[in-house]
């Protein structure tokens, strides 16, 4: 039986999802953007019209003034006045101390916590799982899967992410927006009936923050992944997914 010489040999396909949680809060400013927004702040308010309350404490010190001004005898509307003005003033006191309980350092709680989605809320995460099969080493990648008979991209994506748990996902496109080419060695097993693999990417964002995938995954931002990932495949990938 003549033997298939390696390089005629067909390819195994599989399709791979990059799948991201997008961020659920604005990134800190930085400080040019600081800048901008203390401008953009302080022309509002020239350029503002005074609410309710403000035009009810702008009224009350109007009077007080003109009595001050005056110099005559605190009379009820007077005493009244200033009454208001205090109960005003901690009230305004109570709302700064309301807002300094606000604990906006408890968002970072999970941030080394990578199984979680609630970790790095202001950054767009990637989902990788851990495989030992297609770079035959235990690495973290992009979760995988092969095509199955009258399959597309799209319908195999779609089924990798719900084997995942992770079923409430919208995809970017149809369309791969790349593939990579992952060389067998023709010596080993797989590399009988194949020469290599080719592995098609589609994008997908989480619908669901809330829910929990099936296995062994991390959750990473982008600066993440070069320390994580294998370097080759890293090297591959980031030009059309990161």
């Amino acid at each position: 039986m003549r033997q298939v010489p390696h390089f005629s040999k067909p390819w195994q396909i599989f399709v791979s999802v990059c799948l991201k949680r997008m961020n659920v809060i604005s990134r800190p400013l930085n400080e040019i953007e600081q800048q901008y927004a203390k401008l953009q702040h302080q022309l509002e308010i020239e350029k503002s019209v005074l609410n309710d309350y403000e035009y009810r404490k702008a009224s009350l010190e109007k009077v007080l003034l003109s009595k001050k001004q005056s110099k005559g005898n605190e009379d009820d509307k007077v005493l009244e006045a200033k009454n208001q003005l205090l109960a005003m003033q901690e009230e305004e006191e109570n709302w700064a101390k309301d807002a300094q309980n606000i604990r906006l350092a408890q968002l970072d709680q999970f941030d080394n916590d990578y199984s979680s989605l609630k970790r790095k809320l202001s950054e767009i995460l990637h989902y990788v799982v851990e495989d030992d099969q297609v770079l035959k080493e235990k690495v973290l990648l992009y979760p995988y899967t092969t095509i199955q008979s009258n399959e597309c991209l799209r319908s195999a994506s779609e089924r990798l992410l719900a084997s995942h748990g992770l079923p409430s996902c919208r995809f970017f496109n149809n369309s791969p927006v790349g593939h990579v080419k992952i060389r067998y060695d023709k010596n080993e097993s797989r590399g009988e009936m194949y020469q290599g693999a080719k592995m098609f990417f589609m994008t997908a964002y989480l619908k669901d923050t809330h829910a929990k995938p099936s296995t062994l995954h991390k959750w990473l931002i982008p600066s993440e992944l070069p320390l994580n990932l294998n370097k080759d495949y890293y090297k591959k990938v980031k030009p059309f997914l990161i």
